[in-house]
């Protein structure tokens, strides 16, 4: 008996958020049971009233739930920012493998040309060369550059 007194007690300081109230009801053969609804008959036992919008419990949920929103969201934004911030740092280091590479097999082939307009292979001059091999250290010191 001092179970179900307990468990009464214990509902009804709990603040239950969402609820018209809790009524404990016995039935024909003696099971209890908490709905809700008021009771099919006189028999009910206990009956918690809602709670309205102006119970200072109500308040702090409300402003709980905000703060937890908010942190949720902030923690989201944070969470794109570092996505975010890895791809790009991904497709940095892409580039400076790219544009190394680029610069090692300008450094390594003996002999530099380009096409011309119609086709034909045309040798870089050394002067043309430095240029080139130039523009590909900038790219390489461009993506590289821990900075």
């Amino acid at each position: 008996m001092k179970l179900p007194l307990l468990l009464c007690l214990l509902l009804a300081a709990a603040p239950l958020p969402g609820r018209a109230g809790i009524n404990q009801c016995v039935d024909a053969d003696g099971t209890t049971r908490f709905t809700d609804r008021p009771c099919d008959d006189s028999r009910g036992l206990l009956s918690i009233p809602s709670h309205h919008t102006d119970d200072p419990a109500d308040a702090r949920r409300d402003k709980t739930r905000k703060l937890l929103n908010a942190l949720r969201q902030e923690r989201k934004k944070e969470q794109t920012r570092i996505a975010r911030e890895r791809e790009q740092q991904q497709r940095r280091a892409s580039q400076c493998a790219s544009a190394r590479d680029r610069l090692a097999y300008l450094e390594s082939v003996g002999t530099l040309y380009e096409r011309d307009a119609a086709g034909e292979r045309v040798v870089l001059s050394d002067e043309q060369r430095a240029q080139v091999t130039g523009q590909a250290q900038r790219r390489v010191e461009q993506f590289c550059d821990p900075g």
